[in-house]
């Protein structure tokens, strides 16, 4: 919710990141220990700085954009409704009848300007004809409900999507080139008849 992308837009968007620059630190990681011949010492070194260097970039992941009204979960339900006696969630009386599944999730942009985590949550009986919204929707006061969610995000507009995907790719590339010196300090650390065992330890620890 803090870049307003869907769950399928924001795994898609990890993922085109996430394996070019996952593939690049892996090849640098060997690449750069062969080219420059680094023994146990030096792969060790080249591990601390990709370590250190990653330092800054941890702090980009204190980014954040303002939240969008979400009923339940930012915000209460509409006042004409009566919160929900558990603790604050998308479940509210007006829509406990309904069986909803918390991991259909679904949002859905009600004609109050209020998010609902899906069109059950939001208590919608029927569909549009044209399949672009929900109507009757006991959560929002009997409105309507829109699937385009960027009606409620027109107000909260957010700037830091793409110096966040810069930033977890370069910590996804540092990650990736550090893994790389590791297998090489551990297969060198080791005799050579306990290299198998070094390496699944190592894997498990790390």
């Amino acid at each position: 919710s803090q870049f307003f992308l869907s769950s399928a837009s924001a795994a898609s968007i990890v993922g085109i990141i996430a394996v070019p620059c996952g593939g690049l630190g892996t090849f640098m990681g060997g690449w750069l220990t062969k080219r420059l011949r680094l023994k146990r010492g030096g792969v060790i070194k080249l591990y601390l700085i990709c370590q250190i260097i990653s330092i800054p970039f941890g702090l980009g992941f204190m980014l954040s954009c303002q939240t969008p009204e979400f009923a339940g979960i930012s915000v209460p339900y509409p006042d004409h409704i009566l919160p929900a006696k558990s603790s604050r969630g998308p479940e509210a009386p007006c829509n406990q009848n309904c069986s909803c599944s918390p991991s259909d999730y679904d949002p859905i942009c009600g004609a109050n300007g209020v998010l609902y985590f899906s069109p059950c949550y939001g208590g919608c009986k029927s569909q549009y004809e044209n399949g672009t919204g929900f109507e009757d929707c006991g959560c929002i006061g009997g409105m309507g409900a829109l699937k385009n969610t960027e009606t409620c995000n027109a107000g909260s507009h957010c700037s830091y999507l793409t110096p966040f995907m810069v930033i977890i790719g370069f910590n996804i590339f540092l990650t990736f080139m550090s893994s790389m010196t590791t297998i090489f300090a551990t297969l060198r650390a080791v005799e050579p008849v306990h290299k198998s065992l070094a390496l699944g330890l190592s894997t498990i620890i790390l």
